[in-house]
């Protein structure tokens, strides 16, 4: 499936951000899906980030270049879709939540759903078609948020790949890598996404 097209308003953000952005728009999207190997959610969750993180800055600097202009018609409409596209994003979101809920990856999955909640927030700001100190606090802490999950499921991905395999129960030989299926138990890497979590509450 292609990813939705989610950056069609232009915007001043650099020819080499536009580039990118152009070429996220038609990649190839690879779907969570509860099937997937722990590894393979991994992955796909990576890229997702990586092109949720250029698909949230550019929607930033869209909105905040409307700051201070009187809300028109045509203003209004132009907001309205930047909130379908926050809340396209927000979807992505949930469907990766619900896969690594049902993984067992509890941390993750709960940094997840403080995304996505934030998103929600900020497309219903993005429907009053208003730029003030709030919505840009907001809009800073989805991609701080966005970016330490980022930095700890990197780390989460070299721990799994370096985790010994459990023994087959036969005795027989079972080829190097982490087991198909292993129990979750929060590594290092999730630990201290639990820390910058509870930092990023108290702020």
């Amino acid at each position: 499936a292609t990813y939705p097209s989610l950056v069609s308003a232009k915007f001043s953000v650099g020819t080499s951000l536009q580039r990118l952005l152009d070429i996220l728009e038609g990649k190839e999207r690879k779907e969570p899906d509860k099937h997937m190997t722990l590894e393979e959610l991994y992955v796909a969750l990576e890229e997702e980030l990586v092109r949720l993180i250029a698909l949230q800055t550019a929607l930033n600097v869209e909105a905040r270049a409307e700051e201070g202009k009187a809300v028109t018609r045509a203003l209004a409409i132009q907001f309205a879709g930047f909130a379908a596209r926050q809340r396209a994003m927000r979807e992505t979101t949930d469907q990766f939540r619900r896969v690594l809920a049902e993984k067992n990856c509890a941390v993750f999955a709960f940094a997840l759903g403080m995304i996505g909640d934030d998103m929600g927030e900020l497309a219903d700001r993005l429907d009053a078609a208003r730029v003030d100190p709030p919505m840009k606090d907001l809009q800073e802490t989805v991609l701080r948020r966005l970016r330490d999950l980022l930095n700890a499921l990197r780390e989460a991905k070299k721990n799994l790949k370096n985790r010994p395999s459990d023994p087959p129960p036969d005795g027989g030989d079972r080829p190097p890598g982490p087991p198909k299926d292993p129990r979750r138990v929060p590594d290092a890497a999730e630990l201290e996404l639990i820390r910058k979590i509870q930092e990023d509450i108290y702020r």
